[in-house]
């Protein structure tokens, strides 16, 4: 358990330490994998996969998301998911 706040930095930094892949964006092509940034609406750490394919990226998108919360849940954090396209990461009371 952790009560330090969560930044993106952190949070991608922790993603890429167990091996999960972040997303490089590109207008021909790319690479799918996680983008971390802030929901600017709340302050908080949002978690997004971006697939590079339209067809199987909603089952991706799921099947990666719950892998991401169940890496940060296990470093101490708090880990919601509002949406079926992000999760929000904050600290634990």
């Amino acid at each position: 358990m952790t009560s330090k706040q969560p930044t993106p930095q952190g949070i991608s930094a922790l993603l890429r330490k167990a091996g999960h892949a972040k997303a490089v964006v590109k207008l021909h092509g790319g690479t799918a994998g996680f983008c971390v940034t802030t929901d600017y609406s709340t302050g908080n750490v949002k978690v997004e996969y971006h697939a590079n394919t339209m067809g199987s990226a909603s089952h991706s998108t799921e099947l990666n998301l719950s892998a991401y919360a169940k890496t940060i849940g296990a470093a101490g954090y708090d880990v919601a998911k509002p949406s079926p396209r992000w999760l929000i990461v904050t600290a634990k009371d």
